[in-house]
């Protein structure tokens, strides 16, 4: 036998007087030992086999076979659980819709096809902030878009006042025909969000397809910023990747020089504007409703004065039963009854006016503010003469009003 045969690699000492090795023939022998047990993988000598050696079943110990039922039981076992998963798990939604929103934080809602969210997406730091304090998974899309927008409000993504430019487009699954729900249905419920929160802006709109999806996310780009980004290149402006990546999407419309209905000529924009004459629109506005408040209440008691036979103070040009100095008795002329029944109608109409304004209406609040300065002047309307005073002087806090 060659040196090589014989020396074996040592497998196992766990009798101090025994170690199996494996020979270079790939036969496993139980060999005598005494002295410290070798460590197992190094080499020994193995005595050649002779007639005292111990029976060929107890020298050849092939560990795989010991260990071979074990092994397969487990297999078994591992393999069922698996099965067993699969066959009583529930199913799992696929989405049909994606949503992308580009505030600057640019993420993106996987829709069911009843609305539902099934996950939110980040493409930038920004939006990982942002989805970062919610939990949007199993809430409606409304649900999520309302605290989409107060979390970014809140962040100081969005600012108070104007300026503000939300995007959105919405891509059907590759196996839906109908969108769940519809872009127009998004752009308004933002729209009205952004409102409510006195967010004033634009809301851009519309639908992309599968295929600019794919490539948005090739380029890791926000649907919305690629379709910019596409389309800046076709006017021959290059923006770089990271710069589009990490700039707001309102700064790179800026940059391109284009108007918004150029870059996404297929979208719909709404404006979120500032309300005229609204009440509490701004801060102006409350302080008008608060004056309005102060005027009626006074007027109305000297309406109750003047039934009690008291004349009210500084009966001047601006009474309404006519003019003349104090202590004289009013003429009873025909036409100044007319005029007098004319200014009594008037005033009606307007107290109505202001009750409407005090209640939120605001037609009625933007007909005062159309009216307010010929009605503070005392001035003639419909041929019948108004007391000076009715309403609150006009003041450069209105709200731009």
């Amino acid at each position: 036998m060659n040196e090589t045969s014989a020396r074996g690699l040592v497998l196992e000492t766990r009798d101090p007087r025994n170690v199996t090795v494996l020979t270079a023939e790939g036969e496993f022998r139980r060999i005598p030992w005494r002295g410290a047990p070798p460590l197992v993988g190094d080499y020994v000598d193995v005595p050649p086999a002779g007639p005292a050696e111990a029976p060929a079943s107890n020298r050849v110990v092939p560990l795989i076979r010991r260990w071979l039922p074990a092994l397969s039981l487990a297999a078994i076992l591992v393999f069922g659980f698996f099965l067993g998963r699969l066959a009583f798990a529930p199913p799992v939604a696929q989405a049909a819709e994606y949503v992308a929103m580009d505030i600057n934080p640019s993420l993106e809602l996987d829709l069911s096809r009843q609305g539902t969210v099934l996950a939110a997406t980040s493409f930038n730091a920004d939006a990982g902030r942002v989805l970062g304090g919610l939990k949007l998974a199993g809430t409606s899309w409304e649900g999520a878009v309302a605290a989409i927008i107060a979390r970014s409000q809140a962040l100081g993504f969005l600012k108070a006042g104007g300026g503000n430019l939300v995007t959105v487009t919405a891509v059907p699954a590759a196996s839906v025909k109908v969108l769940p729900v519809t872009p127009g249905r998004v752009q308004g419920y933002v729209a009205d969000q952004l409102r409510q929160r006195r967010l004033y802006g634009s809301v851009l709109a519309g639908q992309g397809t599968s295929a600019e999806r794919r490539q948005a996310i090739a380029k890791h780009l926000s649907l919305n910023k690629y379709l910019l980004y596409e389309r800046a290149k076709q006017k021959h402006i290059v923006l770089p990747l990271s710069t589009v990546e990490k700039v707001p999407i309102k700064d790179l419309v800026r940059r391109t020089g284009l108007k918004l209905q150029e870059i996404y000529p297929a979208h719909r924009l709404e404006k979120v504007e500032r309300e005229q004459g609204a009440a509490g629109g701004s801060p102006g506005a409350k302080k008008l409703r608060e004056r309005l408040r102060e005027r009626l209440s006074h007027h109305s008691n000297g309406r109750r004065n003047e039934r009690k036979g008291e004349k009210p103070a500084g009966g001047s040009q601006g009474t309404v039963k006519g003019e003349g100095s104090a202590g004289s008795a009013p003429s009873p002329s025909s036409s100044s009854s007319d005029a007098v029944r004319k200014a009594k109608r008037l005033q009606a109409r307007l107290r109505e006016l202001q009750r409407k304004c005090l209640r939120g209406h605001k037609d009625a609040c933007a007909k005062l503010q159309s009216r307010r300065a010929l009605i503070d002047r005392g001035g003639v309307a419909g041929g019948a003469v108004l007391p000076a005073g009715l309403f609150p002087e006009p003041n450069n806090d209105q709200g731009g009003n």
